[in-house]
């Protein structure tokens, strides 16, 4: 199930819109190669089972940007010379 982190102070976890983390990446220096996400939650969590409803999965793969969380593959890019 789904874990509320309660985020408080510093810490490694942050919240994320896909723009802003895709936008963080390429500032970085690196380049989006797939974004999906995990499930779309189209009903609310505590009717859903999304670990017995696998198939909600590709909920993620079509709609990532409405999904509970994002997961972006990125490569860095070769740094050019000046």
């Amino acid at each position: 199930m789904w874990m509320d982190y309660r985020v408080v102070g510093t810490g490694h976890l942050r919240y994320y819109t896909p723009r802003v983390l895709r936008h963080h990446l390429e500032v970085h220096g690196f380049r989006v190669e797939a974004h999906v996400g995990n499930w779309v939650p189209f009903l609310p969590q505590r009717w859903v089972d999304d670990r017995r409803w696998r198939w909600m999965a590709l909920t993620g793969d079509w709609w990532p940007s409405l999904a509970m969380d994002i997961l972006m593959k990125a490569r860095r890019q070769p740094r050019t010379s000046a």
